[in-house]
């Protein structure tokens, strides 16, 4: 199986992934927690980042304009990594944590 470099512009981060791996799982094994209510189901529209550089495989959501999706803009946790990619993470995108 083939792996690709998927780097976090946004945070410097870089790492190796297997082809067909989520884009959520690979943020989360480079230490970034993005917003997914869902569980990932692809659902909540709040694990949104940007593809700038890459090939990925990825499904249509409701949650992203067609404006958007002309600037690379999908669901991480409904994108797999099928090339080297650079993603950039909204601030928005991040999982929020207060402590009690």
């Amino acid at each position: 199986m083939s792996e690709f470099i998927v780097k976090f512009v946004s945070f410097g981060k870089t790492v190796s992934v297997p082809a067909g791996t989520d884009l959520i799982t690979a943020a989360i094994r480079c230490g970034i927690i993005l917003s997914a209510a869902c569980g990932g189901e692809g659902v909540c529209g709040k694990c949104k980042v940007i593809v700038n550089k890459g090939e990925v495989k990825t499904e249509s959501s409701r949650f992203i304009s067609a404006a958007d999706r002309k600037k690379g803009m999908v669901l991480a946790c409904q994108t797999l990594v099928e090339g080297d990619l650079e993603v950039t993470v909204p601030k928005g995108s991040l999982e929020s944590r207060e402590n009690l």
